[in-house]
């Protein structure tokens, strides 16, 4: 007769299974942290390079519409950033800061488009140009929108009790 050794019974599947996709995330982890720098780098480049396509678009929609190159563009975005920080230094929130800029940035587009609308060809290159260096000049004369100086200590974003106040935690978003 054959005495059969006693053996550990098996485990189960899903222990197994659940132990390995465990160390297959270790793996990635550590992969990952290796890999660091690189990916950084690399989704920086991506998320540069896919804001530059969404102001080449802003140019191609322009001119396509209107037939004259928009030199303002740049400064309305410019004028933007500035009210958005300039919010977020009065205490206002992040989140309520970002649509508040975009309407008061829509608002001041509206105020010198509408009447640049009767414009075409050069002279509305020329407006363009004009209030370019018209944006310009108010914000730097403009302390609310921090002048020539800028602005220091800005806040950071949250979602949630998350902290956005590194390149790090936007690296993971």
């Amino acid at each position: 007769r054959c005495t059969e050794a006693k053996r550990a019974p098996p485990r189960s599947l899903r222990s197994l299974s659940a132990e390995g996709a465990l160390g297959a995330l270790r793996a990635a982890a550590r992969a990952l942290t290796a890999m660091g720098p690189f990916l950084e780098t690399l989704l920086g480049g991506l998320m540069v390079g896919m804001l530059y396509s969404l102001i080449a678009l802003g140019f191609v929609l322009i001119y396509k519409a209107s037939g004259v190159f928009n030199f303002a563009q740049g400064a309305l975005v410019f004028f933007a950033a500035l009210t958005f920080v300039g919010l977020q230094e009065t205490g206002l929130p992040f989140w309520l800061a970002l649509p508040c800029a975009m309407l008061i940035t829509a608002g001041a587009g509206a105020l010198v488009g509408i009447p640049s609308l009767r414009l075409e060809g050069a002279y509305l290159a020329l407006a363009t140009l004009g209030l370019a260096e018209s944006v310009r000049n108010f914000i730097s004369g403009t302390e609310f929108l921090g002048a020539a100086v800028g602005f220091e200590n800005i806040p950071p974003p949250y979602i949630g009790s998350w902290s956005l106040g590194n390149h790090r935690s936007y690296y993971y978003i």
